[in-house]
Protein backbone atom coordinates (compact mmCIF):
# COMPACT_ATOMS: atom_id res chain seq x y z
CA UNK A 1 0.00 0.00 0.00
CA UNK A 2 1.36 3.04 -0.74
CA UNK A 3 0.98 6.77 0.27
CA UNK A 4 1.05 10.56 -0.61
CA UNK A 5 2.22 12.47 1.89
CA UNK A 6 2.17 16.81 1.76
CA UNK A 7 3.77 18.62 4.37
CA UNK A 8 1.29 21.75 5.13
CA UNK A 9 1.29 24.58 8.39
CA UNK A 10 -0.66 23.11 11.78
CA UNK A 11 -2.93 20.62 12.00
CA UNK A 12 -1.26 19.13 8.87
CA UNK A 13 2.06 17.27 8.58
CA UNK A 14 4.30 19.60 9.72
CA UNK A 15 7.71 20.09 7.77
CA UNK A 16 9.93 19.03 10.53
CA UNK A 17 8.63 15.60 10.24
CA UNK A 18 9.30 14.91 6.58
CA UNK A 19 12.58 13.46 6.90
CA UNK A 20 11.45 10.81 9.18
CA UNK A 21 8.72 10.15 6.69
CA UNK A 22 10.98 9.96 4.06
CA UNK A 23 12.74 7.13 5.98
CA UNK A 24 9.81 5.22 6.52
CA UNK A 25 8.46 5.37 2.94
CA UNK A 26 11.62 4.12 1.75
CA UNK A 27 11.19 0.50 3.60
CA UNK A 28 7.47 0.39 2.40
CA UNK A 29 6.92 -2.27 -0.32
CA UNK A 30 5.23 0.85 -2.87
CA UNK A 31 5.99 3.99 -4.42
CA UNK A 32 4.75 6.83 -2.39
CA UNK A 33 5.40 10.21 -3.29
CA UNK A 34 6.24 13.82 -0.78
CA UNK A 35 5.67 16.99 -1.20
CA UNK A 36 6.94 19.83 0.55
CA UNK A 37 4.83 23.15 0.37
CA UNK A 38 6.81 25.53 2.91
CA UNK A 39 10.37 25.99 2.79
CA UNK A 40 13.70 25.97 -0.20
CA UNK A 41 15.59 22.95 0.25
CA UNK A 42 13.36 21.08 2.52
CA UNK A 43 14.89 18.23 0.81
CA UNK A 44 18.32 18.25 2.15
CA UNK A 45 17.93 14.60 3.33
CA UNK A 46 17.35 13.57 0.41
CA UNK A 47 21.34 13.17 -0.67
CA UNK A 48 21.88 10.94 2.80
CA UNK A 49 18.92 8.60 2.67
CA UNK A 50 20.53 8.01 -1.05
CA UNK A 51 24.06 7.69 0.27
CA UNK A 52 21.94 4.83 2.69
CA UNK A 53 20.41 3.07 -0.59
CA UNK A 54 17.10 4.32 -0.56
CA UNK A 55 15.34 5.32 -4.13
CA UNK A 56 14.30 8.66 -4.41
CA UNK A 57 13.65 11.21 -7.34
CA UNK A 58 13.34 14.41 -6.58
CA UNK A 59 11.72 17.05 -9.57
CA UNK A 60 10.52 20.42 -8.06
CA UNK A 61 8.63 20.30 -4.65
CA UNK A 62 7.43 16.56 -5.18
CA UNK A 63 9.99 13.66 -4.11
CA UNK A 64 9.07 9.62 -5.34
CA UNK A 65 10.25 7.74 -2.75
CA UNK A 66 10.59 3.99 -4.48
CA UNK A 67 10.14 0.97 -1.61
CA UNK A 68 11.85 -1.99 -1.20
CA UNK A 69 10.00 -5.24 -2.44
CA UNK A 70 8.29 -6.96 0.70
Amino acid sequence: MSVDVATAPFPRLPTDLQAQFMALMATAAASPSSRKRSFENRFMHVPELLRMGADIKVDGDIAVVTGVAG
